[in-house]
């Protein structure tokens, strides 16, 4: 393999750790939606993840997948865990800015990513690697107002 693979020096529970902080990092502080008219001056949520769930009242529109990837960087065996941190960064805003796009393509309001696959791509003629990601969720609106 070309290095992107995260090392086995570390225990796994500390970067499996790492990697959940900051991906709630992310949906905490990259995407809120900032356009909404009607609750002008708040932002509020739009990508929950796993277990953060979206609002109660919100109604499913339908399920997507997404797929991402990071920018390729040299498949070394030096400094892969650094590479590793900053392809998986590279790839979650990604996703962030992808799942943004398409919730405001689909017409919804919230997405609800619920299963995620990520794996290392290599080219080993370029001696590049990076990380593509694939990540499914269902896409909710807010509850139309009744009459």
């Amino acid at each position: 393999m070309l290095g992107l693979e995260p090392s086995d020096s570390r225990p796994g529970q500390q970067r499996n750790c790492r990697w959940r902080w900051a991906k709630q990092q992310l949906a905490r502080h990259c995407f809120m939606d900032k356009t909404n008219k009607a609750d002008e001056g708040k932002h509020s949520q739009i990508v929950y993840w796993h277990r953060d769930l979206p609002p109660l009242d919100a109604e499913v529109v339908a399920e997507h997948t997404v797929e991402a990837t990071s920018s390729r960087v040299p498949g070394t065996i030096s400094h892969r865990d650094e590479l590793w941190d900053r392809c998986y960064q590279e790839l979650m805003s990604s996703v962030h800015a992808r799942l943004a796009q398409e919730i405001a393509r689909l017409g919804g309001h919230y997405a609800h990513v619920h299963d995620e696959s990520i794996d290392t791509r290599h080219d080993d003629a370029a001696g590049q690697a990076w990380l593509h990601g694939s990540f499914s969720y269902v896409l909710y609106r807010r509850p139309t107002p009744s009459a």
